[in-house]
């Protein structure tokens, strides 16, 4: 569905340690990040990328699948500026990548 938005460049992991990896060679502008991660807290996680970018416009939008989420405050705390609960419309998704162009 990225793509299918106009990202050519889309990466996908799926643990925190890889996110970090990945991230030190590839600079996104959005990222989407569980916030069910298997091997760290993902408001750290989120934390790091936040520092590891040089690119101001990083966005960082939360996922989960828990509607009643206790931890949005958490999320926004850590940087994220949406969260949104898995599965994610395709309404919802274009939302947020037409900001997200806007913004380039």
């Amino acid at each position: 569905m990225l793509r299918d938005n106009g990202f050519d460049e889309v990466r996908s992991v799926l643990s925190g340690a890889r996110a970090v990896t990945v991230a030190q060679g590839f600079q996104p502008r959005i990222v989407f990040l569980d916030i069910d991660l298997p091997d760290m807290n993902a408001y750290d996680l989120a934390r790091k990328l936040g520092n590891r970018t040089t690119q101001p416009a990083l966005r960082l939008i939360a996922l989960t699948a828990n509607v009643d989420h206790p931890a949005r405050e958490e999320a926004r705390g850590a940087g994220f500026e949406r969260f949104l609960v898995k599965p994610v419309s395709q309404i919802e998704l274009d939302k947020v990548l037409r900001r997200t162009q806007s913004i380039t």
